[in-house]
């Protein structure tokens, strides 16, 4: 048995890398409060008299009681013992209808290179020089692209000269425009599809939204 911060006895402590030490059972730092006890008194077939903590003794079990809780409060929030989040972002999947199309489009598009080692677990993935930019995982589908996707890619360029020139490039690659019918009055983005009808947006930057 070793001891809590707090003093009060409980299981060892267990040291995390982060250099905060939770007890392996943090519910044993939490001390067992009762003003009365009830045991057969010898001789006797009903419990004895039960006597009352004293004002002085619930005043220290309440500060006990306390400090106790503030200890596994953080634990019990977190019971893996994780200081911050540990995810990070994969890959997005991309339904396709043909995979070496798709690896060629996108590409050219981005710049990017295709691995095929499993990466992620998924049988053919586009990453960016370096794999700094996000990774796109091409999936076999037969489901037909939304006309409205809930999720798209925003691709970014610099000015109004650099969307144009990127829209017609990619054009030139296999993309389709879209006559989009959600544009606003002033947009930002123009809307196209890749070869498989997936949407997506060129962003400039350098827009001043009014």
């Amino acid at each position: 048995m070793g001891r809590t911060a707090n003093g009060h006895p409980g299981y060892p402590f267990v040291s995390l890398r982060s250099g905060i030490r939770w007890p392996s059972n943090p519910l044993s730092a939490l001390p067992v409060l009762s003003s009365s006890q009830e045991r057969p008194h010898s001789g006797q077939s009903g419990p004895t008299p039960t006597r009352s903590l004293g004002r002085s003794e619930r005043v220290a079990s309440d500060q006990d009681l306390a400090a106790s809780v503030g200890a596994v409060a953080p634990w019990l929030a977190n019971p893996g013992g994780y200081t911050r989040p540990v995810l990070k972002f994969g890959v997005v999947a991309l339904g396709v209808t043909d995979v070496q199309r798709a690896a060629e489009f996108w590409s050219a598009a981005l710049g990017y290179q295709l691995r095929e080692d499993g990466f992620g677990g998924w049988a053919n993935v586009l990453t960016s020089p370096g794999e700094t930019g996000t990774a796109i995982a091409l999936q076999l589908s037969q489901t037909p692209p939304a006309a409205h996707p809930r999720l798209h890619f925003d691709l970014h360029v610099s000015d109004v000269n650099e969307q144009e020139a990127e829209a017609a490039r990619l054009v030139s690659l296999g993309a389709r425009r879209v006559d989009w019918d959600s544009y606003p009055e002033d947009p930002d983005f123009v809307v196209l599809e890749d070869p498989d009808g997936n949407r997506f947006c060129i962003v400039d930057l350098s827009h001043e939204h009014r």
